[in-house]
């Protein structure tokens, strides 16, 4: 039987229910209505053991020994099988349970993947790993201990109620009237854990960024000192998580206390009145202890649903954080997949308006810029003017505010991005480099590509074959200097020989004569692509068909050579 997780396009509908079910409980509706038909079997046999027991007391106390012995095994005989019953229920139910968590730690890292790429740009990494791994196990926490839990009481809950109301009705009604007032008061109580859990959470992953960003930026703190700057800062958020958590454990505190103080009343008055009624001779001994077993199963749902709102608090909590991650919009991709025969630049910017979300400042304004197949184009300008934008604008990361940009002579909205990507090549001044082997990270340039005589000159071309030995990169390419993490992210752009090339400050880390000796390579291997440079420093220019000095307000000056 499948079990899913409902990625939807739309937002999820406000409100603590709808959240969870619509997110978790409706997509996997079946299996939980299986689950709910041995809660209801598993609650049906305990009721009918706690009749039995009932006759049996009343057989012994009357001195009917035979038939308290057949009652015996009839009791021994449906505890079997109400064990039985109660393992499956738990054994099915855990595994459900499992099987989501499972598909929600599949699809919430997908959905990141294939997200639009400005809100991973946005995004702190720290928040997405407490997203991940923090709020999903909270999660997980309340499907397991409570949801599978949920239906059992209820079940219980009613079929007691009817056999006690059945046995005495004024008992049951005196029982009840503590039992709805407690209730309410634990709703009331719970309701600021769900405040103090998101807070929690908020601080935990703060503490996490902080902590991610000295671990990769050790080297700077040591050098300028500044270890204690980020343990303090490490330690005031520690200190908010710690108060929030604090605030959380007073009310849950709260919860538990009046929790015994509801479950003790209504027995001692149950107990009392139904010995006056025994004195009485209007109840069997029999009666009354069948009657307190009923009350106690009463009373479990409400001990039950004490923790049950507190932990649905912090399950809210972290909803309301993954669904903002459920609900990122998928990158908007169109269905073209083909180079248009007739095209006559490999790229175009026609007019075009961009700036950054979330800001007001026009990076680009009324550009135009056009690139014939083939071409070398160089791309000069002073940091922040926008030459960076220029190329995630044609990989499509983003899209233009006004105007027209044409891949291979289609607009870039008909473009399905997958497609157009594999026929784009990047390197960026700062590449990420994954932390395995040299040859792995070239490989990820294509594949699927297995050319071991295409790499080994690759490897030559971009004198990476001067470190190729190295054991490990490290994380994040911590093991190797900036220059060889250069060279080894321009053989992959090399290994993925696409029609575009853009290269953005590739030779930023190298030493002047190893810059030239790539460079020379570079553009010899890549004679018959079309180059996009985009650099401040001018290099030999005789390799480029001309030169594009970008200025403010997006004017160029355009040089052909």
């Amino acid at each position: 039987m499948g079990l899913t997780i409902t990625i939807e396009k739309k937002p999820l509908k406000s409100g603590k229910k709808s959240k969870l079910n619509q997110f978790l409980i409706k997509p996997n509706r079946k299996v939980f209505l299986t689950s709910y038909v041995f809660s209801i079997i598993s609650a049906v046999l305990t009721i009918y053991l706690i009749l039995l027991e009932k006759d049996m007391i009343n057989y012994l106390i009357s001195k009917e020994y035979e038939a308290s012995i057949k009652i015996i095994y009839s009791i021994l005989l449906f505890g079997v099988l109400e064990l039985f019953f109660e393992y499956l229920r738990n054994i099915f139910t855990g595994k459900t349970v499992e099987k989501i968590v499972k598909d929600l730690r599949n699809n919430v890292p997908q959905k990141l993947l294939f997200s639009e790429y400005s809100y991973l740009e946005r995004k702190k990494s720290g928040d997405i790993i407490s997203i991940i791994s923090n709020d999903i196990e909270l999660i997980r926490d309340f499907l397991k201990q409570y949801v599978g839990e949920l239906y059992y009481q209820i079940s219980i809950f009613c079929i007691a109620l009817f056999f006690a109301a059945k046995m005495d009705i004024k008992m049951t009604l005196m029982s009840f009237i503590i039992i709805p007032i407690g209730f309410i008061i634990l709703l009331v109580i719970s309701l600021p854990i769900k405040i103090y859990t998101a807070a929690q959470q908020a601080m935990f992953g703060k503490a996490n960024i902080i902590f991610s960003e000295a671990i990769n930026a050790m080297d700077v703190l040591k050098v300028f000192r500044i270890e204690k700057f980020f343990w303090k800062k490490f330690k005031e958020n520690l200190k908010s998580y710690f108060r929030s958590f604090m605030k959380s454990s007073i009310f849950e505190s709260l919860l538990f206390q009046i929790n015994i103080i509801i479950i003790f009343l209504p027995l001692m008055a149950i107990f009392w009145y139904g010995g006056m009624r025994i004195i009485n001779g209007n109840m069997t001994f029999g009666e009354l202890i069948a009657f307190l077993q009923f009350i106690i199963i009463f009373l479990l749902p409400l001990n039950f649903f004490s923790n049950y709102t507190s932990t649905l608090r912090k399950a809210e909590a972290a909803i309301d954080r993954i669904e903002e991650i459920i609900n990122l919009k998928e990158e908007e991709s169109g269905n073209e997949i083909m180079i248009s025969p007739k095209h006559e630049y490999d790229i175009e910017f026609i007019n075009v308006d961009f700036k950054y979300p979330d800001t007001e400042k026009y990076i680009l304004k009324n550009f135009n810029l056009k690139i014939k197949k083939g071409e070398k184009v160089l791309i000069l300008g002073k940091n922040g003017i926008g030459k960076s934008t220029i190329a995630k604008l044609i990989m499509g990361y983003y899209k233009p505010i006004k105007g027209n940009i044409k891949i291979f002579g289609v607009d870039i909205n008909k473009w399905n991005l997958r497609e157009l990507r594999k026929k784009i090549s990047f390197v960026d001044q700062h590449s990420y480099i994954f932390p395995e082997k040299i040859i792995e990270n070239i490989k990820y340039g294509n594949y699927n590509n297995n050319n071991e005589e295409k790499i080994h000159k690759i490897i030559q071309l971009s004198k990476v074959n001067e470190f190729i030995d190295a054991i490990s990169v490290g994380e994040k390419g911590k093991k190797i200097s900036g220059g060889q993490k250069q060279r080894i992210a321009i053989a992959r752009a090399m290994f993925k020989d696409a029609e575009i090339v853009i290269m953005d400050e590739p030779f930023s880390s190298l030493d002047e004569k190893t810059a030239k000796e790539v460079f020379k390579n570079i553009m010899e291997y890549f004679r018959d692509k079309t180059i996009l440079m985009i650099t401040h420093k001018i290099p030999e220019e005789k390799y480029f068909d001309k030169i594009i000095k970008l200025k403010n307000d997006s004017m160029l000056e355009e040089e052909i050579l």
